[in-house]
């Protein structure tokens, strides 16, 4: 386990510093695949670099991926996301809040608590037009 550990953490630190020296390589599948949503902080930049970085290659390029961001993202990071794709939109976790309405103070009062309340906002204000994939940053 511990040893595991240690590899895991290795590669991590590894693939963190191509990612930020622009050092990799996309390369596409063939089949195109249906609309993602994700929910990232800051802290999940890494991974959420490596999911789309590994569906371009295995299924290739989807419609669309919406990137809810929690508000930690450098600018950096929301650059190096976007570059990936033009079907890339990193979007803030509460733009289109308003159109919670009636549930709009509960929610956000669970949300300043809770980053599960800003996925609940984020992903309840998400319009759906064609098949969409939940899914976490990881």
């Amino acid at each position: 386990y511990r040893m595991c550990k240690q590899i895991s953490k290795w590669q991590r630190k590894s693939f963190s510093n191509l990612i930020k020296n622009g050092q990799f390589e996309i390369t596409e599948g063939q089949s195109k695949a249906p609309n993602f949503v994700s929910f990232s902080c800051g802290r999940d930049f890494e991974e959420q670099v490596l999911s789309i970085l590994s569906l371009i290659h295995w299924v290739g390029r989807p419609q669309s991926w919406t990137i809810y961001s929690d508000g930690s993202h450098s600018e950096q990071q929301i650059q190096i996301l976007s570059s990936l794709g033009s079907f890339i939109r990193v979007k803030l976790w509460n733009t289109n809040i308003l159109s919670l309405f009636d549930y709009k103070k509960c929610l956000t009062e669970y949300a300043s608590q809770h980053a599960m309340g800003k996925r609940i906002c984020a992903y309840s204000t998400h319009i759906i037009d064609c098949p969409t994939i939940f899914l976490d940053s990881d």
